[in-house]
């Protein structure tokens, strides 16, 4: 999970120049990013902590591409990451919640796919999102000021939408 987080850091969609194929990725593990992100889903409930850790690392760098946030609300992987925000857990002090946020700030930024956040349907007001980092902004506070931040990340790209 590490190496396809680290690989996947350096995805970019490259512009290939005047030969009419617009953008292209030169990064191989970026390139297949919609099958491994397939496959990351699962990875977001297991049991070993660490490896949610880096598929929702992974997540965070595959989803700056909108395909992949695409693909994230189709697989419910955004749900599956909503889950993740539980602040009385030890998902706080093992990464996962600063990981997943991070993703969030990606599909916060993106009308199309950030129903997680401002969907009127039943299912998805349950998550709770937008409370759950109100709740994890006012728990970290200035103690946490890394985590704060990229609540505010995520806060700003919905209110910039």
């Amino acid at each position: 999970m590490s190496c396809i987080t680290n690989l996947s850091f350096y995805g970019r969609l490259a512009d290939s120049g005047d030969d009419g194929e617009g953008f292209r990725c030169k990064n191989k593990i970026f390139d297949r990013r919609e099958e491994i992100c397939g496959c990351l889903v699962g990875v977001l409930l297991h049991d070993n902590k660490q490896a949610v850790v880096e598929a929702s690392r992974a997540f965070g760098n595959f989803s700056r591409d909108d395909i992949v946030r695409g693909m994230m609300v189709h697989a419910r992987a955004d749900e599956a990451m909503a889950m993740l925000l539980d602040t009385d857990s030890d998902n706080l002090e093992n990464g996962i919640v600063y990981s997943v946020i991070g993703c969030f700030v990606n599909i916060a930024a993106d009308v199309k796919w950030n129903r997680i956040f401002v969907s009127q349907e039943a299912i998805i007001m349950e998550y709770r999102v937008v409370c759950r980092l109100i709740k994890l902004l006012r728990k970290s506070g200035l103690k946490e000021m890394t985590l704060s931040s990229v609540i505010c990340k995520v806060f700003s790209n919905l209110a910039y939408r």
